[in-house]
């Protein structure tokens, strides 16, 4: 391992940008930048059908209970 007072400050700043652009792009690879945005809206429009589902269950069965009476 290479102590910090062998390195100049600018070549450990160097290589800590260097390092850092590449995982950046290394991220951007896995996971494309409109997937997040894609996902979020899959998922609140998920809840939201879950919901409207829920409501008509809850209706439906109100309805049959007064059609019983």
């Amino acid at each position: 391992m290479v102590t910090t007072s062998l390195v100049s400050p600018t070549i450990q700043t160097e290589a800590e940008k260097i390092v850092q652009e590449q995982l950046q792009r290394q991220f951007q690879e896995m996971i494309p930048a409109d997937s997040i945005p894609q996902l979020l809206n899959l998922l609140s429009w998920s809840i939201l059908t879950g919901i409207f589902i829920f409501g008509g269950a809850q209706i439906s069965g109100l309805g049959i209970r007064l059609l019983k009476k």
